[in-house]
This record gives structure tokens, C-alpha cells and sequence, in this order.
């Protein structure tokens, strides 16, 4: 490690927004509570008004109940992994049927000007691309794991 990782240092690495975005964190305490009622909490105290949902066609259901949850108190967009059913054969040199587009998903907020997204089974890479392009913060709800029933940590002992 060749820097000095002061603690005038690491707190300089912080802007503003970053250490607001702290403060709204440690205001939501410790206390135990779903992913989904945190992010709730967390939208709710950053003054969040719209949400993005970036989601797999494998997860359209679970989007499906998210968005009802959410609709109760933000106005809610969401996009598929499919948006423009551009071909494989076009965008991943091989293969048939439409490819994965999360550059475009992430357009697709950014247009539609979200404050806040949710990654939900997104391939990984497609989810590093969807967060590399999205203008707004973005969290993960859910992940794919097709051998561990969506829960990787299984295939560890």
C-alpha cells in the first residue's frame, strides 16, 4: 500500500453529496428490516420521488410485486433486459434471439430521469454496464444464481 490512507485523506474522498448520502445511511439506525423496507426507508429520507427498475425477463413477476410495493409512495419505471429486441447475432457477434441490452435499460432511466434504481438478475457484466451508464444511484435487490436458486452463498460451504 503506497498511499497514506490518512483519516484527513479518506474523509477527503468524500464530496458533499457523498457525505449527505452517509448521513441519510447512519439516520436509518441499525435496526433489522427487509432489503425492500430499507430501500423504501433510504428513497423515502434522500427525497427520492421516482424509481427505476432494471430487471431480468426471469424476474418479471418479482418486478411485477416490487412495483406494487412501491407505487404506494414513488412513481416507479421499469425496463427489461429485452428492450429493443435487438438480435444476438447483431450486438453479440453470435447466437439467436433478442441479446440482453443494459446500456439501454440504463438509457431508458436516464430518460425517464429516475432519482433512484433497482438491479434486479441482471447477468453479471450486465449489471456492471447497466450501473457504469446509469445517471442515477443504483442498489441490488436480486441476483440470478441458476444452480443456487438465486442464492450463491449456498454453493459455498
Amino acid at each position: 500500500m503506497n498511499k497514506n490512507y490518512s483519516k484527513e485523506y479518506m474523509i477527503s474522498l468524500y464530496e458533499n453529496d457523498d457525505k449527505k448520502n452517509m448521513e441519510n445511511i447512519q439516520s436509518m439506525n441499525n435496526a433489522a428490516r427487509s432489503r425492500v423496507n430499507e430501500i423504501i426507508k433510504y428513497a423515502k429520507i434522500s427525497g427520492f420521488k421516482k424509481i427505476g427498475i432494471a430487471h431480468c425477463i426471469s424476474f418479471t413477476r418479482q418486478t411485477a410485486r416490487l412495483v406494487e410495493i412501491l407505487e404506494k409512495e414513488f412513481k416507479v419505471v421499469t425496463v427489461d433486459c429485452k428492450v429493443g429486441r435487438v438480435p444476438k447475432s447483431e450486438l453479440c457477434g453470435e447466437g439467436w434471439g433478442a441479446a440482453c441490452n443494459p446500456i439501454v435499460q440504463a438509457e431508458v432511466l436516464n430518460d425517464a430521469q429516475t432519482d433512484m434504481n433497482i438491479v434486479m438478475g441482471l447477468c453479471v457484466g450486465h449489471d456492471m454496464l447497466f450501473t457504469k451508464y446509469s445517471k442515477a444511484p443504483s442498489t441490488t435487490l436480486l441476483i440470478k444464481d441458476e444452480v443456487y436458486n438465486n442464492e450463491p452463498i449456498k454453493g459455498f460451504k
